[in-house]
């Protein structure tokens, strides 16, 4: 993912910054699954911001990839498993 290493060199150069907090943020509720407080992306710069929807979009992409990945090797698995008769 292109915007996560961004993103961790942003956060690296400047810890303390609200941009960077917020980015943080961001980045441990996508890792985490857990909730997030969209409104405050808008507190971004323009710059930030893009970083931070070109990171949610990566990240949509590769968990659908996952999740598809998954589904094929439950289906994988299921043709298989010989059948009980």
């Amino acid at each position: 993912m292109e915007s996560l290493a961004k993103i961790a060199q942003y956060v690296q150069a400047h810890p303390q910054g609200h941009s960077a907090q917020t980015l943080r943020a961001l980045v441990t509720a996508l890792s985490e699954e857990s909730n997030f407080w969209l409104p405050s992306l808008y507190d971004l710069n323009y710059e930030h911001f893009e970083l931070a929807v070109a990171l949610l979009k990566e990240w949509r992409l590769a968990h659908y990839t996952v999740t598809a990945n998954e589904a094929l090797r439950q289906t994988m698995k299921a043709i298989s498993m010989p059948r009980c008769e």
